[in-house]
């Protein structure tokens, strides 16, 4: 649920007309910092910090100086897009690295057909149950 909420906040942020005010959808870090912010409840750790690597506000302003504005990469994946270090790499570009271990612990409901999930259908009126058999 939180994931397809995520995307359709985004997909709504991008969309005309706020789009005319914004090129914040899908921004680099608009779906990670969510999927962030859902483990930092769900799990109730205090510290989400120390499992991570952050950098301090002037190397984040310095790569966000290098690489452009927020609308110049957009990213609509859970991958966190990483961008090295102008000075250490002048001739890096970003790239997907990997969520922390913390960060996978739940995945998304995968077995639709299975008969423990109910789905309403609001275009037929009544409940689909497992393998799609109806019960009304």
């Amino acid at each position: 649920m939180m994931i397809t909420v995520a995307r359709r906040f985004e997909g709504l942020q991008g969309s005309f007309p706020f789009s005319l005010a914004s090129d914040s959808g899908f921004s680099r870090e608009d779906l990670v910092s969510d999927l962030l912010g859902f483990y930092q409840v769900m799990s109730c750790m205090n510290n989400v910090f120390s499992y991570l690597k952050p950098i301090s506000k002037e190397e984040a302003l310095k790569r966000w100086d290098h690489y452009g504005k927020i609308g110049s990469w957009k990213n609509e994946t859970f991958k966190p897009l990483l961008f090295p270090d102008p000075v250490r790499s002048p001739n890096g570009r970003p790239h997907f690295g990997q969520l922390p271990d913390f960060m996978k612990s739940v995945t998304p409901y995968n077995r639709w057909t299975s008969e423990d999930v109910g789905i309403v259908d609001p275009n037929r009126g009544f409940i689909r149950f497992g393998r799609g058999q109806p019960r009304v």
